[in-house]
């Protein structure tokens, strides 16, 4: 099914839900640590200013895609095992030939932006 044809909500879920298990399966012990677990904190942040903004369903988005990961957590672990047996190159090394320095006041922006139009 496409995501023009969702719930704005039930895409959201999803990315939310496929970016942690894409973060837990992919990236090193490392990248967890650096990567995983500050966008998890992000994650609560959002979620808990959702809550206090009185923006249920998003609040709930987020924890929704985050109780699925943990249902889900065992066969994640299956395929992190062998995801990381057939891992060619380091996460630092990706990493450096893909990402482009963060401006956090542009992110900031873009941020309001998306949410303005997230109903």
């Amino acid at each position: 099914m496409t995501s023009k044809r969702l719930d704005q909500f039930e895409v959201n879920f999803h990315s939310v839900k496929n970016r942690l298990r894409s973060h837990l399966k992919n990236l090193s012990a490392y990248g967890l640590v650096t990567i995983f677990f500050p966008h998890m904190v992000f994650n609560f942040i959002l979620s808990g200013y959702y809550l206090v903004s009185f923006q249920f369903l998003k609040a709930g988005m987020i924890g929704k895609a985050v109780l699925w990961n943990i249902i889900h957590f065992s066969e994640t672990v299956k395929f992190r095992h062998q995801v990381q047996k057939t891992r060619k190159i380091s996460d630092h090394n990706l990493f450096k030939k893909v990402t482009l320095p963060v401006s956090w006041v542009d992110m900031f922006i873009h941020f309001r932006r998306v949410e303005a139009n997230f109903k």
